[in-house]
């Protein structure tokens, strides 16, 4: 029976990558199913998330193409938000330096999707993280953020930035943020046990664990915020801890309309 389970799941795996597989530059990459929702950018999975339109987050842009759409929607900074697994974060900030980007538009937060190695070090990297878009957003600069498929890591950021800007409860920006835009099962194309239990297991309670720190803080300042994991704080323990098993995604509404963007991206 067990066999049977870990063939199943590495058979998943291996159809996860043929489906969202597209070869480039660098080779086999992931692709988001989900269509772009910024007119005049081809990114996909790309979406504003602001009121005045300045700060947006997508999918990794892989082509000069890309790039060129970032450029003509007015974008001006980009915060790449991962580490990276093999020459991929370089490619892009070569790309991007021999468009006429200049190195102080550009941004790299080596944050990981999975097993961080300490609360406090994630904490600080999520908040200067956050802290980099707020500083563009605050001087008037189009910012651009992703990762590498622009659902995972995008997405928990996507959702403390707009929970930072007091703009929906946890659990609706959790729906909404990530479920809805390819967070673990929001995207059915990933696997079970390699993928989706891990970001239950690792990133949903640093999300949680953040977002309580963020829910008193009255700035961004990470080396105070960051200092010690909340988990022993008795309101914590009591609130918000239940929220790091609880929070799950299931099925993004928008993925059964993926080949129909306008419908899709009319979802709020």
């Amino acid at each position: 029976m067990g066999n049977k389970s870990s063939h199943r799941s590495w058979r998943y795996w291996f159809t996860f990558v043929a489906l969202t597989t597209s070869l480039g530059a660098s080779g086999a990459e992931l692709t988001s199913p989900f269509p772009s929702c910024v007119k005049g950018t081809v990114i996909p999975n790309s979406h504003t998330l602001d009121e005045d339109g300045l700060v947006l987050r997508g999918m990794a842009p892989r082509s000069e193409a890309d790039v060129l759409s970032l450029n003509e929607v007015g974008v001006e900074r980009i915060l790449i938000f991962k580490n990276q697994t093999k020459t991929e974060v370089d490619q892009e900030i070569a790309q991007l330096l021999s468009q006429g980007w200049r190195p102080n538009q550009i941004k790299q937060i080596p944050f990981l999707w999975k097993d961080h190695p300490d609360f406090t070090s994630a904490c600080q990297q999520t908040l200067a993280a956050m802290a980099w878009i707020e500083k563009a957003r605050l001087a008037g600069h189009k910012v651009f953020f992703h990762c590498t498929v622009g659902e995972d890591r995008t997405g928990y950021l996507a959702g403390l930035l707009k929970f930072w800007w007091d703009q929906g409860t946890l659990e609706e920006l959790f729906e909404k943020q990530l479920c809805w835009n390819g967070y673990e099962a929001g995207n059915p194309q990933k696997p079970l046990n390699q993928v989706v239990l891990k970001i239950r297991r690792s990133l949903t309670p640093l999300w949680v664990k953040v977002a309580f720190l963020l829910s008193t803080a009255k700035s961004l300042e990470a080396k105070s915020l960051c200092a010690a994991d909340p988990s022993d704080d008795p309101t914590f323990k009591r609130d918000w801890l239940p929220l790091t098993t609880q929070l799950k995604c299931s099925v993004s509404p928008r993925y059964p309309l993926r080949t129909s963007p306008a419908r899709a991206c009319a979802l709020k």
